[in-house]
Formats: structure tokens, sequence, C-alpha cells
């Protein structure tokens, strides 16, 4: 086993080393899924704005729907109220409106729940 694990991975192991082995596949925060909890929401500076009224609009009505990141945005909330949870669901949630500046990590898999209209301004990463 230990030779497919470096044939396929570039990296040898001590023979019989089960907690390396574990430490590699299962302690790595770089293989971590990302959750709403890596959501950033936050109140964007002057100059920030200025940049985020470059980019394209993006624009949803009230609804409920899942969604995939392939790629990091970044977003300005120009209007509308939006709740996102995880997906699937535990409970987990982050709220925000207007005025936010929001940052969504490659990965996530999330339920954007539209509660009033959403307009914004976005970039992907």
């Amino acid at each position: 086993m230990m030779e497919i694990f470096e044939e396929n991975f570039g990296q040898s192991l001590p023979a019989g080393s089960i907690v390396e082995y574990r430490k590699f596949f299962f302690d790595r925060k770089d293989m971590l899924m990302p959750t709403v909890s890596d959501i950033v929401v936050r109140k964007p500076s002057t100059q920030e704005i200025q940049s985020c009224q470059k980019w394209p609009i993006w624009t949803c009505g009230v609804s409920t729907f899942e969604w995939e990141y392939t790629q990091t945005e970044k977003c300005l909330i120009l209007e509308g109220q939006v709740t996102v949870s995880n997906l699937p669901d535990n409970g987990q949630t982050i709220s925000f409106g207007p005025g936010d500046y929001v940052q969504f990590p490659n990965g996530l898999k999330c339920i954007w729940n539209i509660k009033k209209a959403v307009k914004k301004h976005y970039d992907f990463e």
C-alpha cells in the first residue's frame, strides 16, 4: 500500500505508518470543504467601493436555490436581503444586505435564500 501511496502522491511514508497516512489525508486544512463560516461579510472601504463599481451587476428576485462556487467570488451588495446556508443544510447561516462586501470561498456548496430582491456588483477570481 505504501508503494501505491508514493506512486500516486509523490511522497513516501515510513513502513506501517498509519498515523502518517491519516495525517496526510485527514488533517490537512487545504482539503476541507468550506462552509458558510468561511464567508467573509464586512463593510468595504471607500476605495473598495470605487473598485467594485467597475464590476458587472447581477440581479435576482425573491427565490431559493442551491449554488456551488468553482471560483472565489467577491461582491458588493447594493440592494436586497440574503441568507446563505450550508449544503447540506446543518442550520448554520449567514445573512447580508445593502452595503455589505461579501467574499465566498472557492468550493463552497450552499443554499441562497433571497428574502428581498438582490442587486450586487460581483467579481470572480
